[in-house]
């Protein structure tokens, strides 16, 4: 959620007694929270060994981790870039052998369908989680106040899909040719 615009400002008051200051003010707020299931568009942001981070312009915290990427899909590191592999066949013998990454990255690299940064993708949402870190008081280490270097989360964040058809980067339907009348047949 974030303050989309300020309308009105007042001035400025102290209470009495404890020093509060506060100040009454209007405003518009915007609330963004997809539900489970939806359909939305973002742009790709960074991909990683992780997965996929996404981007809608005011939200940035949308991910798409690997087990919600198309089968079989790796992660190339020369391009640091995830790509779809569509035409991959199993051996003789092994119907349900699922590839590994080493076995794609060995493909030829114009069969693969990389999913590239600055890329728009349509996504499903499969879950959302709120954290409420608060941040506590500072812990004394041998005597020293220490600062932890520890990775922080977002408060708020997003998991997507794009491992059903009609989901993944947005040029998919302008590859099937169009009839010259511009109507479908039936």
């Amino acid at each position: 959620m974030f303050v989309l615009s300020v309308i009105k400002a007042g001035e400025g008051k102290v209470r009495y007694g404890d020093g509060c200051l506060w100040h009454k003010v209007v405003f518009r707020l915007v609330v963004f929270r997809p539900f489970t299931g939806e359909v939305i568009l973002a742009k790709v942001k960074s991909s990683d060994e992780e997965g996929i981070r996404l981007s809608i312009g005011f939200f940035d915290d949308i991910y798409i981790p690997l087990n919600y990427l198309p089968t079989p899909s790796a992660f190339d590191p020369s391009e640091r870039a995830h790509f779809w592999f569509p035409s991959y066949e199993a051996p003789a013998g092994d119907p349900e052998h699922v590839p590994t990454q080493h076995e794609l990255l060995d493909t030829p690299t114009a069969e693969r369908m990389y999913i590239d940064s600055g890329e728009i993708v349509r996504v499903r949402i499969e879950t959302d989680e709120f954290y409420d870190d608060e941040p506590g008081p500072p812990k004394a280490a041998e005597g020293i106040m220490a600062a932890k270097a520890e990775r922080r989360r977002p408060p708020y964040s997003i998991n997507c899909s794009i491992a059903e058809q009609g989901l993944g980067p947005l040029p998919w339907w302008k590859t099937q040719p169009e009839d010259e009348d511009g109507m479908d047949e039936g």
